[in-house]
């Protein structure tokens, strides 16, 4: 009887730990994705800006053809 209460506790033991390091590698996968969602914001962001950049070098360049005009 004895033996058998020693291998349930140590097949609890066993699930216990496979249950900790479970939880681990979900933590580690949670914190992976929120470093990845927050590099596409700051990517997103990147674009936005150069979006704004691009188009004030496209006025910027439509006044330069207007001012000169073509040939």
């Amino acid at each position: 009887m004895d033996r058998q209460k020693v291998a349930e506790v140590e097949k609890l033991t066993q699930t216990v730990h496979e249950l900790e390091e479970a939880v681990l590698a979900g933590g580690a996968a949670a914190n992976a994705v929120r470093d990845y969602q927050r590099k596409v914001q700051e990517m997103n962001e990147e674009k936005k800006l150069l979006e704004r950049e691009v188009a004030r070098a496209k006025v910027s360049a439509n006044r330069v053809a207007t001012v000169f005009g073509p040939g």
